[in-house]
Formats: C-alpha cells, structure tokens, sequence
C-alpha cells in the first residue's frame, strides 16, 4: 500500500507497507514537520483500518 497524505494541495507525508514482513511495517516520510504527529496517528489509523478489512474479509469467506 501507498499513500500520500495532503494539505491544502500540498503533499506532506509519505506513507508505504512494506510487503516482505511477519508484522505490519509501515515506512513514514514526513515532508512538513509541523505536521509530524498528525502524520504518526494517521499512519496507525491506516493500520486499523487495513486491519479490520482483513479481519472482516477472514471471517466472510
């Protein structure tokens, strides 16, 4: 997964799940650093999300 976190039109964070891993890995590239936390949250609210997809997808079929 890939995704580029915006504000105002302006990107400000990078953020990629390395594939090859026993864990959820996620690289962070943070281009605004007033934004640097707001950045952290989002990228573990990401994490969340994709994890519930899975287990909801796991328990469906």
């Amino acid at each position: 997964y890939e995704f580029k976190m915006f504000y105002k039109g302006e990107v400000i964070g990078e953020a990629s799940k390395k594939i090859f891993s026993l864990t959820d890995q996620y690289e962070l590239k943070v281009l605004d650093e007033n934004f640097s936390l707001e950045l952290i949250a989002l990228c573990l609210a990401l994490n969340n999300i994709k994890d519930l997809e899975n287990a909801s997808s796991a328990s469906n079929g």
